[in-house]
């Protein structure tokens, strides 16, 4: 019994696949850096990098503390009663959304690391 090789097609799809898969990768790598976190606050927004560790408050309400470490940003400090922010840990991914409502403080990552893709095969 002879071994079937694969025909031009198929080698074309998984060359294809692959392609798309390294594309997304190198993708993701890079927008990793363009992560950062806008804090809207009663006096309003300020904008956060994430690609440099370091601990801050607003000046408007020292009572809740932050943390940016490893790419990620969290509440790590509320006088709030349940500490929903405080518990809800490092945010590392665009589109997350962490509120002290107590403080009336939101905390959105954004960025370009989400990524939708639709692949259609007729």
């Amino acid at each position: 019994m002879k071994a079937k090789l694969l025909s031009a097609k198929e080698i074309l799809l998984i060359v294809a696949i692959l392609s798309v898969g390294f594309v997304m990768l190198a993708l993701l790598h890079d927008s990793s850096d363009n992560l950062f976190a806008e804090i809207s606050y009663e006096h309003g927004v300020r904008v956060v990098d994430l690609n440099s560790n370091h601990v801050f408050y607003l000046s408007s309400t020292p009572n809740v503390l932050f943390e940016v470490r490893e790419g990620g940003v969290a509440f790590i400090s509320s006088d709030c009663v349940d500490q929903i922010c405080v518990r809800a840990g490092f945010q590392r991914r665009a589109g997350r959304i962490v509120a002290c409502l107590p403080n009336r403080v939101i905390l959105s990552v954004t960025g370009e690391t989400d990524l939708d893709i639709f692949v259609g095969f007729k």
